[in-house]
């Protein structure tokens, strides 16, 4: 059996990020020595400098952010010199052999680690239902085994992450809310499709991503917000502190250790609304809730959206919108989504499973 396992990810966005730190803490939970590694960690500091300025310029800018995201992105001349040299002499130096992959930007590290030590196994999970420009043209050599979450060519879902600590709230006893976002990167339109739902019954959960835009007099809009001093390229890998905004200088903090405090949120409320990130499909299986999905920001996201039509499991917000943001329409999609859930395996114990044998 494995008994450590490297588990690799980026800062990209919270599709991958946020499950590998969810798995790493799963299979450690279970025996299994995790370290979650951040491939933004090891960019010089001019590097790392420019990737946090381009959330800025992709927030402001929802074109910029797709074509980027069509673009192929290569690390390699752009690492802190002698970085890799010292994380290949740690993981030398502890036998590692054995990786989970959730960014392709480590492919490359990966085979210039077996280039240099010998064979590894790399296990890669693929957080979008079609690939994204960081899975292509990347040495896969060393790869034992992918397993993909989502997949539109077989309209199916492959695999959940389950957390036993969060129960899932039936849908008839949640607030007559909705939880609207722009994913990990605050990307898109999420804020101003939001002012449409104000003439309606349901009251907003907005999740902002910076102070000045918490609006304290808005009645009905409570405001969420990742703790701003958080990053995930200078902390040790963990979950960003989510709070409830009650003044610009208080911010209420929700505890949560299994997983992103986002999760309680949507639980207790009747949609999510935002682009159809990788996460944001995860997130409404697991809770069951509906996903009511903006325009997408990139061509993964775009295969996202057509298994959320193929399975019947989300609408458009346009749709939505047309229809008088009906209630019902929330009732049947969760009953989908009840449906669907009981038949996905649980893509931790699934993986241990495979361990133990090999």
């Amino acid at each position: 059996m494995v008994k450590s396992i490297k588990i690799l990810t980026s800062a990209i966005g919270f599709g991958g990020y946020i499950p590998a730190v969810i798995v790493g803490k799963q299979l450690s939970s279970r025996g299994i020595r995790t370290s979650v590694y951040v491939i933004e960690k090891f960019l010089s500091e001019e590097k790392k400098e420019v990737f946090r300025e381009s959330r800025v310029e992709f927030r402001n800018n929802n074109r910029i952010a797709y074509l980027a995201s069509q673009l192929p992105i290569d690390y390699n001349a752009k690492f802190e010199i002698g970085a890799m040299e010292k994380l290949f002499d740690q993981w030398k130096h502890e036998g590692a052999s054995t990786f989970l992959c959730f960014s392709g930007l480590w492919l490359d590290v990966m085979a210039a680690y077996q280039d240099r030590f010998g064979k590894i196994d790399v296990y890669c999970c693929r957080m979008d239902a079609t690939e994204s420009s960081t899975w292509k043209d990347r040495r896969t050599e060393m790869i034992r085994e992918t397993f993909f979450f989502f997949d539109v060519k077989k309209t199916k879902i492959n695999y959940l992450l389950t957390l036993p600590s969060l129960v899932t709230k039936p849908f008839s006893s949640r607030e007559n809310s909705v939880v609207i976002h722009g994913g990990g990167w605050g990307l898109g339109n999420y804020i101003h499709k939001s002012n449409a739902i104000t003439s309606t019954s349901f009251t907003k959960k907005l999740f902002i991503f910076e102070k000045s835009e918490f609006l304290p007099d808005n009645n009905n809009t409570s405001f969420y917000l990742n703790n701003p001093n958080w990053d995930p390229i200078a902390e040790d890998s963990g979950f960003p502190p989510l709070g409830q905004m009650i003044s610009h200088d208080v911010i209420n903090y929700i505890e949560s250790d299994e997983y992103h405090a986002a999760l309680q949120v949507i639980n207790d409320s009747k949609a999510i609304i935002s682009k159809p990130g990788g996460m944001s499909l995860l997130d409404s299986i697991i809770t069951e809730t509906p996903l009511v999905y903006l325009e997408t920001a990139g061509i993964n996201e775009e295969g996202n959206k057509k298994l959320l039509e193929s399975l019947d499991l989300g609408i458009s917000f346009g749709r939505w919108a047309d229809i008088g943001f009906d209630k019902e329409i929330l009732n049947k999609l969760n009953r989908n989504l009840t449906a669907v859930k009981k038949e996905i395996p649980d893509f931790t114990s699934m993986f241990l499973d495979q361990m133990l044998i090999n």
